[in-house]
């Protein structure tokens, strides 16, 4: 019994769609965030290191009472020159005031500290 020829194309269509969502998935990593900075008492930046190209936003935010945990995640373009790393700011809005709430990166799991001054970080003498 063959398949019709409608029918294969439906099918290779859907095999092609599968393949560019889990391409898409597999460059699509979290990053470590390297510091914040209070911007008012319910929005901090984050701030993290990305490459040309790349999609890099906020993809969680988990409050508790005493933690505020933030992950980033950056979507890779395999671009050529891609491997240089560009400073990224990302703004988080909090649903409380941060208070006395400790900072933590989701990927890593540790505490962050506020941010050196000056931002962006200088870069050479």
């Amino acid at each position: 019994m063959s398949i019709s020829k409608p029918r294969r194309r439906w099918v290779v269509l859907a095999v092609l769609v599968v393949i560019v969502i889990a391409s898409i998935r597999a460059l699509d990593r979290t990053m470590p965030i390297e510091n914040y900075r209070v911007v008012d008492q319910q929005t901090l930046a984050v701030e993290t290191v990305t490459g040309p190209g790349s999609w890099t936003r906020v993809t969680g935010v988990t409050e508790t009472p005493s933690s505020v945990t933030i992950t980033v995640s950056s979507l890779q373009a395999p671009l050529p020159g891609s491997a240089v790393g560009l400073w990224l700011e990302l703004t988080v809005k909090l649903s409380e005031p941060l208070g006395n709430r400790s900072v933590v990166d989701g990927r890593s799991g540790r505490g962050l500290g506020l941010t050196p001054s000056p931002w962006p970080p200088m870069l050479g003498p």
